[in-house]
């Protein structure tokens, strides 16, 4: 059975990279399918269209509702979940009434709110009510509950807190349900589907291992991907011995037990390991590596320890663009056998890279270079040893002391401030020579050196007009 489904509010600025791609062209009928995508009577399929008619997905729209909507699951059911706000806050000091906070910065505030049905707590929980979105509040002293305790918090002036209007019944939203592959072996492709017609690849589905999975790549231009299991996961980042050598995964000991374990990448460009989640583990001192030194810890109230069982087989994937006659973006795509998913990424031929969907300040979209390893950090560090001047530095992750030089992306995307406050004013950069840079710590001026991560100039400045700008569009 397939283990969750992800509901994804993008973020100020970027599309999700969950998002998928469709074909290059698309058919004029309605209704027609063209590598696993469809349209229904209902729910309509959204596409970002560049000037050579490379046809991207950028989403599914409820006609019924007047509203996107990714497939999720409400109070059980699998529908195609309405764009919403969470209601993670409450209006009164007993924690009763949940209220809506949207970040004014993201894109359009949607209609509606969701709760989920466990608050406050540190386990994975669904979504169990939806609501249209009620009067926006003057409020920014609001509450949460931190397990069975209400405490108050202030939000900044960048939030917006809205009331919960009518609740929606689950039977009013777009029911959808999962096909998953079938076979003995390799992997097939896993769908969301809906009674109108619609159809939308999700995932994969590891037939050897009966999981669903997510295709994934480690670099820019990687020929070769991993599909990361869509389960739940303890983080195995911590040891049981003086030596670091014997790994350690952990988990609240509220929650029922995770699935699996998640080793982190040790370097750039690698993949992280999973294994079956082994026997629990009574410790009271866990240690954790800190460059070539293992340091003690004291294991934390409410945590439970598991050893690592059987290290599972994490399928490979082969991962290449089209070649496309005639155009500029390029789809790429995941392959293994016969069986073909398409990436969120695309590459762009005339910039050398790979890119993905932001939204710039104005509203407007533009596919710009996707980050692989290396972000933009402003305001953080600076440029002399009296830390008199901050400048904008390009942290890139080096990883353990063993890891090779990664290599530096061509592009970083730096988000500027504009009028409002809001950090979306986006720029493209090359990257710079190596630099020492300096971090204020207390009252000391301290230089960072070099390991985990290394730091970098931010380069030049490269014309966003250089970039493809997509147009949105739903099916008819």
């Amino acid at each position: 059975m397939r283990a969750s489904l992800l509901l994804v509010v993008a973020a100020c600025g970027s599309v999700s990279s969950k998002d998928r791609t469709d074909a290059a062209a698309m058919p004029d009928a309605p209704g027609a399918t063209v590598d696993g995508y469809r349209s229904g009577s209902r729910l309509k399929l959204s596409w970002w269209t560049y000037d050579d008619g490379t046809r991207t997905y950028a989403g599914l729209h409820d006609t019924m509702l007047g509203t996107d909507c990714e497939p999720g699951q409400v109070a059980g059911a699998t529908v195609c979940m309405p764009d919403a706000m969470q209601g993670y806050y409450f209006a009164d000091a007993a924690c009763t009434q949940p209220v809506g906070d949207w970040y004014i910065c993201n894109n359009q505030t949607p209609g509606y709110i969701y709760t989920s049905a466990v608050t406050g707590g540190a386990c994975p929980s669904s979504i169990a009510h939806v609501y249209q979105r009620g009067a926006q509040l003057q409020a920014t002293t609001v509450y949460y509950l931190n397990g069975t305790a209400c405490q108050q918090t202030t939000l900044s002036t960048m939030d917006a807190v809205y009331a919960l209007g009518a609740e929606v019944a689950v039977g009013s939203l777009a029911p959808m349900a999962m096909a998953e592959g079938s076979g003995t072996s390799g992997f097939s492709v896993t769908y969301a589907t809906s009674p109108d017609g619609a159809q939308l690849p999700m995932s994969l589905h590891d037939n050897s291992d009966g999981y669903d999975c997510d295709p994934e790549s480690a670099a820019e231009g990687a020929t070769t991907g991993t599909c990361i299991p869509e389960v739940t996961t303890a983080y195995a980042g911590y040891f049981a011995s003086s030596t670091c050598t014997t790994a350690l995964a952990e988990y609240p000991s509220a929650c029922a037990a995770p699935m699996n374990a998640i080793v982190p990448a040790q370097c750039p460009g690698t993949f992280a390991q999973y294994y079956a989640l082994g026997a629990p583990q009574a410790i009271s001192t866990y240690y954790t590596e800190s460059g070539t030194t293992c340091v003690a810890e004291t294991a934390p109230a409410g945590t439970a320890w598991y050893a690592l069982g059987t290290q599972l087989s994490v399928g490979s994937l082969a991962r290449a663009p089209d070649t496309a006659a005639g155009h500029r973006m390029q789809l790429i795509h995941y392959s293994a056998g016969a069986t073909s998913f398409r990436d969120a990424r695309v590459f762009d031929t005339g910039e050398g890279t790979e890119v993905e969907v932001y939204q710039n300040s104005d509203g407007s979209h533009v596919a710009l270079p996707a980050s692989y390893n290396g972000f933009v950090q402003s305001n953080y560090f600076y440029g002399d040893a009296a830390c008199t001047s901050q400048i904008d530095v390009v942290e890139i992750q080096h990883g353990a002391a063993s890891c090779a030089e990664p290599p530096l992306p061509m592009y970083v995307v730096k988000y500027g401030t504009t009028p409002n406050g809001c950090n979306d004013a986006l720029e493209v950069h090359t990257v710079g020579p190596a630099i020492t840079v300096y971090l204020e710590i207390g009252a000391n001026c301290v230089a960072q050196t070099p390991g985990s991560y290394e730091y970098h100039a931010l380069g030049a400045a490269v014309a966003i007009s250089s970039f493809e700008s997509p147009t949105i569009s739903v099916d008819p």
